[in-house]
């Protein structure tokens, strides 16, 4: 979030409860945020942490994001609160949810600059994959949270070949931490 070359929109795709909503709300060339998750329960936490933080500039889209619009079946972990369209043996149940889109996310920017945090629980390959680069060019900063057993049901070649693809594009990559709040 520093060094930011003007004004920047956060994507939050896996947005959850809205701690990094709340994190990027806390620097001052972060002028909007679109916080994007599909999850019911965690939907309203997101909005109420919104709201309890007075984050007036953040628009919360209760979907999935997705390669294509529509609907889709997400698998829900037991804990309730994580979701993929990844079946895993984790998986307790499936909701069915409308979906949005990276490319149509990237249109209601009205800022240069775009960070984008993607934690969708194994679903980055397919989605960054399947996305138009045109679209993926808009993209100043990608913030990836990789939780290794999420990619168990993955072949291991794909986070490779995500990596290599974003090296090649001179794209750089951290192993900092994020700030839990």
């Amino acid at each position: 979030f520093t060094n930011l070359k003007g004004e920047a929109t956060f994507i939050d795709i896996g947005a959850y409860i809205g701690d990094s909503a709340v994190y990027a709300n806390s620097f001052s060339k972060v002028k909007n945020i679109i916080a994007v998750e599909p999850v019911p329960d965690n939907i309203k936490f997101l909005r109420k942490n919104l709201s309890e933080n007075k984050i007036k500039k953040a628009l919360v889209i209760d979907k999935a994001v997705s390669e294509s619009k529509g609907r889709k079946s997400i698998y829900i972990y037991k804990d309730e609160t994580i979701a993929s369209f990844i079946k895993t043996p984790e998986s307790s149940g499936r909701v069915l949810v409308s979906t949005i889109t990276l490319s149509d996310l990237i249109k209601l920017v009205k800022t240069k600059v775009i960070l984008l945090k993607c934690d969708i629980e194994g679903g980055e390959y397919g989605l960054l994959l399947h996305t138009p680069l045109k679209a993926l060019l808009k993209i100043n900063r990608l913030i990836k949270s990789v939780k290794l057993k999420t990619f168990k049901s993955i072949a291991k070649k794909n986070i490779f070949t995500i990596i290599n693809t974003l090296l090649a594009d001179k794209y750089s990559l951290s192993k900092k931490p994020i700030v839990k709040l």
